[in-house]
């Protein structure tokens, strides 16, 4: 599989009986707070705490509890840890935490991610040391604890879990974006307490930042440099003749997306409204962001030189264009679940099918926006939007998928009731990749992939097995010849780990996994290998090519003289191969720090 699935991977299966022994005891060993709301009525005693904590690693779910420690916790069996719990907000890989906690010295325990789902659950912890600070809350009074990221220190074999804190340039600013109902005394606004840590927690931030372990997206710009944004608005940027850049914008929100023309102009945008524009004769990020309650789905770069944001809210995507030399965000276009497609003057579009050209009338339920993704195959533009009920939890983010053509300049969308021939195409080296996911009917419930044709620009499927003989004899076509008699080539299905690399239409290299299930131990064996081929993808051999590191598994296909091989969820290690993945030089490595 292309994409993997972190969920099947993370989760335990338990009995109801023992979920239910786990909560409670989550619940009897710490005090349960809850969130702050607009109806919540503070005691004399009580102080209001609020923190954002950032996800830094490549774990799908993000940090759901915060754990703080009274000053006096030893003192007595009946004094508990005090438990907050993240609100409700969409899947940012960032939550918020706000609630009355009663007044007194504390300090940091833990951040926990749990999430349970039917009989299955998942669970994570991330302590804190004493070296983390201490806290105040006072009665009616706001304690602010600004940032806290998560990050899982590559250390040898293993991780380190750390937890670092970083001050907000704009104090009150979660509270503000997330409480906006909170009426509080902003000159009264407390902090961690003051201690000789500051500048070591800022260095140690920097080095974090620095090294990233992941990222949310790879960009193959014009210029041929290849764009890695993530975490922390961090910029990682592979030129075109091999130098290793990081650049970085003012934000510790995620990056979802990024562009650049052919002028140089570049945009970067992501979750919170974030959005950046850096011109090719300015080496500064302008902030042009729009509203916190926006995650940025997508930035595009017309022909033309507008810039199209797609911003998604719970219940709708907006649609924002401007001028890049001139930033002033219009809404074109905008889609709800209730109301569907409406222009930028708010009225709604007439969305018809591709075929019997009627109009659509049924009114859907409010639904929640998961996410939208575009897509261009040949000359068509596609916009699949995934959504799901209000009531689901939103971090186990399946749902229910509508596909949409729409006019780039215009965004006037088009039902497609006709199935897609291809789902997604990604870059692939020298030529491009597409991807028709399995539907509802499929056989083997596995995707089926194309290579674009350079010459006809027709797809042509790709197989997913490789053929094999027993010892002294020949493969010829489909079958095995030099033994007693001639015998059917065994076939070997494997998925791809990450996009095949063409090095030329028919020539390619690709990381695939081999499985062997024992169905007598219900054990599975998992294998890793090289695999090339000479036509296309038709016909596949195993190689004997080895990974520079077992760890590193991600094949950057933007990549087209060369290969690239990123560490991705492990470090911030990259590898590269003039030789078709024979041999390979590590040229960017995790800092130790």
């Amino acid at each position: 599989m292309l994409v993997t699935d972190y969920f099947k991977q993370a989760v335990k299966q338990l009995s109801t009986v023992a979920i239910v022994l786990v909560l409670g005891g989550c619940a009897s060993g710490v005090n349960m707070l809850p969130s702050l709301t607009e109806t919540t009525v503070l005691s004399n005693q009580q102080g209001v705490v609020v923190a954002k904590v950032i996800n830094a690693s490549a774990y799908p779910l993000p940090f759901n509890q915060l754990t703080i420690a009274p000053k006096n916790l030893n003192e007595s069996d009946k004094i508990k840890p005090e438990r907050l719990q993240a609100i409700d907000t969409p899947l940012t890989k960032s939550t918020v935490f706000a609630a009355p906690v009663n007044a007194g010295s504390y300090s940091l325990f833990s951040l926990r991610t749990f999430y349970t789902r039917g009989d299955y659950w998942f669970s994570r912890f991330a302590p804190a040391d004493a070296k983390f600070g201490t806290f105040e809350v006072k009665p009616g009074q706001v304690t602010d604890l600004g940032t806290i990221i998560y990050y899982p220190k590559p250390d040898k074999d293993q991780y380190l879990h750390t937890l670092v804190r970083v001050a907000e340039n704009d104090s009150g600013k979660t509270l503000k974006d997330y409480f906006p109902y909170y009426q509080y005394q902003p000159e009264q606004l407390l902090a961690w307490n003051k201690d000789e840590r500051d500048e070591e927690r800022q260095n140690y931030f920097i080095s974090i930042a620095q090294n990233p372990i992941t990222y949310n997206e790879k960009y193959l710009a014009p210029d041929n440099s290849i764009y890695f944004v993530g975490k922390l608005g961090v910029i990682v940027k592979r030129t075109a003749d091999g130098e290793w850049l990081i650049d970085a914008v003012d934000t510790n929100s995620d990056l979802t997306s990024i562009a650049q023309n052919q002028a140089g102009d570049a945009i970067v945008a992501g979750n919170e409204g974030r959005v950046f524009i850096k011109r090719a004769d300015d080496e500064q990020w302008q902030d042009v962001s729009v509203t916190t309650n926006h995650d940025i789905e997508r930035v595009v770069i017309q022909d033309n030189g507008d810039l199209d944001i797609i911003a998604r809210q719970e219940t709708k995507l907006i649609v924002y264009r401007t001028n890049i030399n001139q930033p002033n965000w219009q809404i074109i276009a905008s889609y709800s679940t209730v109301g569907g497609w409406r222009d930028a003057d708010g009225n709604k579009q007439v969305v018809v099918s591709k075929d019997t050209k009627k109009t659509t009338n049924k009114k859907p339920k409010a639904r929640r926006i998961v996410n939208a993704t575009i897509e261009q195959v040949n000359d068509q533009h596609f916009i699949e939007i995934v959504t799901q009920s209000l009531n689901s939890n939103y971090v186990f983010a399946e749902g229910d998928k509508v596909t949409f053509t729409y006019a780039p300049n215009t965004w006037q969308a088009r039902l497609t009731e006709d199935e897609q021939p291809i789902s997604a195409v990604l870059n692939a080296g020298a030529t491009k990749l597409g991807i028709k996911y399995a539907g509802f009917w499929s056989w083997d419930g596995r995707p089926d992939y194309f290579r674009l044709d350079n010459n006809s620009q027709e797809w042509i499927e790709i197989n997913t097995h490789v053929k094999s003989c027993k010892q002294g004899t020949e493969l010829k076509g489909n079958n095995c010849t030099g033994g007693d008699k001639p015998a059917k080539a065994s076939k070997k299905t494997f998925n791809f780990t990450s996009v095949p690399w063409f090095y030329s239409d028919l020539e390619a290299v690709a990381l695939v996994s081999f499985s062997d299930f024992n169905f007598w131990t219900g054990q599975s064996k998992r294998e890793t290998k090289f695999v090339t081929t000479s036509d296309g993808g038709k016909n596949w051999q195993i190689t004997d090519y080895e990974l520079p590191n077992k760890y590193c598994t991600d094949l950057i296909a933007e990549a087209k003289d060369y290969m690239l091989l990123s560490c991705k969820g492990v470090s911030s290690d990259f590898y590269e191969s003039y030789d078709q993945g024979q041999t390979w030089q590590h040229v960017r490595e995790q800092e130790s720090f």
